[in-house]
């Protein structure tokens, strides 16, 4: 059971995610409505019927909805917000312990790359207290409340309002009024993440009981490769990285997000709004087109050197269809060329108009043992680079191979391998100047079973 001695114990965890993202369905709110209808109904399998009136459901956006001008963004989440005014709701207070809640969720939860999905699992606290009362850790109580949550990309139309306040009220779930919509900072997606690795891993609690973890090297950093943006999280070794470091780039735990743990120094964490690989495709096609552009091209097709020669083809983004055309009719005449063009393309969405980088190179980031999530797995599993169930290691210098691989023998399969392999290479190596044969850990997801499995 949970104690002081052992404040978290993973107890256990559901995931489940459907395809496309609410987003999809801006210009027909009312088909919405099936979309989320299959999470809300996979979580009451899960949630006894007894507590889903004090199971508060939640929607955070990430990078897709950071993405989006102010007040697109905030004309998204009024419509969603204005789902709380349809019930006699407790009022809770929006404060830190509330704002700390998806730490502790998030210490149960695989990391997932969809970009929406059903995550929730149950906690010891008294259900009877608002969240804010708890100025010790929930798990330190006895009676059980259940938090679910969901995170996706917003309601994009108020014609969805009623469809899904009538699904939510049937299905019993609790909507607070306060703090159930919102977007989430990219540092945080970031941090969370970072604290349900090495949590996972095990490493969470005995590197703070072995002295400080910074110097032990016991914490791993993260590198989270989502669709519309990409976080890099860790706890410096030396607390001289800081003077090198942009200040908003390092954060000062709160004490209710590690109530158990006194941070030795400030952590590491930002995340790249717009290098996720999904965005940097678009740029680089974007790119490309905008400086190469073809006198018998029209603007309507986005090209580029990294596509399969002749390849003209649809390609979706955010809800958008976009025609997309390799910038050649026939292959190059060397080998190394197809490579050489496509890996330029990359960096060059990494490098301002003055053409400093626009990723910041920590460093110490070499010396730490680096966990690489979400879509480097996939592109991994598919070159045949790790292994679908456990993932594995492999070094940038490995991945740039199999880059020029697909470069110079391209798949119809996977028309975008040679292009993400390259982007996912540059971005590594250019941007966070990781070393070629330093080895990363890649994954799907981190559990303790399967760490153990592959170490």
């Amino acid at each position: 059971m949970l104690d002081r001695a052992c404040p978290f114990h993973l107890i256990s965890e559901h995931l489940f995610s459907v395809e496309p993202g609410l987003s999809t369905f801006a210009k027909f709110p009312s088909e919405a409505i099936d979309n989320l209808r299959p999470l809300v109904e996979y979580s009451r399998k899960y949630v006894p019927e007894e507590w889903r009136s004090s199971t508060p459901i939640i929607l955070r956006a990430t990078a897709g909805l950071r993405l989006l001008p102010e007040q697109s963004a905030n004309d998204l989440l009024a419509s969603v917000c204005c789902l709380a005014s349809l019930y006699d709701l407790m009022e809770i207070c929006v404060g830190c312990q509330f704002n700390a809640l998806p730490v502790y969720i998030d210490q149960f939860f695989k990391i997932n790359a969809k970009t929406m999905t059903t995550r929730f699992t149950a906690y010891f606290a008294p259900t009877e207290r608002t969240l804010c009362d708890y100025s010790e850790p929930v798990f330190a109580h006895s009676e059980p409340l259940f938090v679910l949550f969901l995170f996706i990309y917003p309601f994009s139309s108020c014609q969805t309002h009623t469809q899904v306040s009538s699904l939510i009220k049937e299905s019993g779930f609790w909507l607070p009024s306060e703090g159930a919509v919102g977007i989430m900072e990219g540092a945080d997606e970031g941090i969370f993440a970072w604290i349900t690795l090495n949590f996972l891993r095990g490493s969470l609690f005995t590197a703070f009981s072995q002295g400080p973890p910074n110097k032990s090297g016991a914490l791993s950093g993260l590198l989270d490769f989502g669709g519309g943006s990409t976080q890099l999280t860790f706890l410096p070794l030396e607390r001289a990285m800081e003077a090198s470091t942009p200040r908003h780039f390092l954060h000062t735990m709160p004490d209710c997000y590690v109530e158990h743990l006194r941070f030795p120094s400030k952590l590491y964490a930002h995340s790249y709004l717009g290098l996720g690989l999904m965005s940097a495709r678009r740029s680089m096609l974007l790119t490309y087109t905008r400086k190469f552009k073809q006198a018998n091209s029209t603007a309507s097709v986005l090209q580029s050197p990294c596509l399969p020669a002749g390849l003209l083809s649809e390609w979706s983004h955010s809800g958008q269809s976009l025609t997309v055309a390799s910038s050649r009719q026939q292959p190059f005449n060397d080998s190394e060329e197809a490579f050489e063009h496509c890996y330029e393309s990359a960096t060059s969405i990494l490098r301002s108009s003055s053409s400093d980088n626009l990723v910041h190179q920590p460093s110490e980031l070499n010396s730490h043992d680096i966990f690489v999530l979400s879509f480097v797995y996939t592109r991994a599993v598919e070159a045949g680079l790790v292994n679908a169930t456990v993932g594995g290691l492999i070094t940038i210098r490995k991945l740039l191979e199999t880059a020029k691989f697909h470069c110079t023998h391209p798949q119809t399969q996977h028309p975008f391998m040679c292009m993400d392999l390259t982007y996912i290479s540059a971005l590594l190596h250019e941007g966070f100047g990781i070393s070629l044969d330093k080895e990363l850990h890649v994954r799907r997801s981190i559990s303790l079973q399967l760490f153990m499995m592959s170490n």
